[in-house]
C-alpha cells in the first residue's frame, strides 16, 4: 500500500504530473477494489452451493409442523365463531 502511494507521488513529480498521477491513482483504485469485490462474491457462491440436501425426514417434519399449525388455526377460528357451542347451533 505504501509502495502504491509512493508510486503516485513519484508520478506527480513527472512531466505531466497531475494527469499521470490521476491516471495511476485510478489504476491503483481498480487494483485494490477488484479483490475487495471478488472475495465476498466467491464466499457467497461457495456458501450457496454448500447447502445440505433435503431428505424425506425433513419433508415429513415440515408436513407435521404445517399440519399442526393449520389444525390450531382451525380450532381457534371454530372457537371465535362459536362453531362448537351448542347454544349457537340453529341460531
Amino acid at each position: 500500500m505504501t509502495g502504491l502511494l509512493a508510486l503516485i507521488g513519484w508520478a506527480l513529480s513527472g512531466k505531466d504530473g497531475l494527469q499521470t498521477a490521476a491516471n495511476l491513482a485510478q489504476l491503483v483504485g481498480v487494483v485494490l477494489v477488484v479483490p475487495t469485490l471478488l472475495v465476498p462474491l466467491w464466499l457467497w457462491r461457495w456458501r450457496s452451493t454448500a447447502r445440505p440436501a433435503v431428505t424425506s425426514a425433513h419433508v415429513d417434519h415440515a408436513k407435521d409442523v404445517l399440519a399442526g399449525v393449520v389444525e390450531q388455526q382451525w380450532k381457534t377460528e371454530a372457537t371465535l365463531r362459536s362453531v362448537d357451542d351448542p347454544a349457537c347451533v340453529g341460531a
